[in-house]
C-alpha cells in the first residue's frame, strides 16, 4: 500500500491510500489521485511500480513534473525513480508518499492498544462545545 500526502502550497489538503501499484494523476474524474485546478493537465503524471520501484512519469502534461531530492532543487522529469522522501511537483501542488505492508497497516491498534469507551455528553457541554466551534446548523 502508498500512501500519498498531498500540500497546495505548504497546506495539507489531503491523505490517500491505495493499494494499486499504478496511480494516475490529473484533474479528470477517471483520476485515481485527483487534482481539481485549472494548471494540471487531465492526465498529469503517473506513479508506478516497476520491479520493486516506484516511479513517476510526466504524460506529456503542459506546466510538467518537477521532483525535488533531499538537499537539491526541484528538476523537470519524464520519468524518474522515485522513494519516500522526495517531493512531486504538480502546478502548486506537491506530494510525498510512504509505503505501507498492507498486513502491518491492517494490524495496527489504537494508540492505546484498546478501544476507549464513549461517555454521553451533558447538555452544557454540548453547548459549551457549540460556542466553542461556533457551529452554523441552519447550512
Amino acid at each position: 500500500m502508498i500512501r500519498i500526502y498531498v500540500y497546495k502550497e505548504d497546506t495539507p489538503i489531503l491523505t490517500q491510500d491505495f493499494h494499486q501499484t499504478d496511480i494516475m494523476i490529473g484533474r479528470t474524474s477517471e483520476a485515481d489521485l485527483l487534482l481539481a485546478d485549472s494548471g494540471v493537465s487531465r492526465r498529469h503524471a503517473r506513479l508506478f511500480m516497476e520491479g520493486d520501484t516506484w516511479k513517476i512519469s510526466d504524460l506529456g502534461s503542459s506546466n510538467g513534473v518537477y521532483v525535488t531530492t533531499p538537499g537539491n532543487e526541484p528538476k523537470p522529469i519524464g520519468v524518474e525513480i522515485v522513494v519516500p522522501g522526495d517531493q512531486i511537483h504538480i502546478e502548486h501542488y506537491v506530494l510525498n508518499f510512504e509505503t505501507l505492508d498492507d498486513e502491518s497497516f491492517m494490524d495496527m491498534e489504537t494508540m492505546s492498544g484498546e478501544i476507549q469507551e464513549l461517555k454521553p455528553t451533558t447538555e452544557a457541554q454540548t453547548q459549551g462545545l457549540k460556542d466553542l466551534l461556533d457551529l452554523d446548523t441552519e447550512s
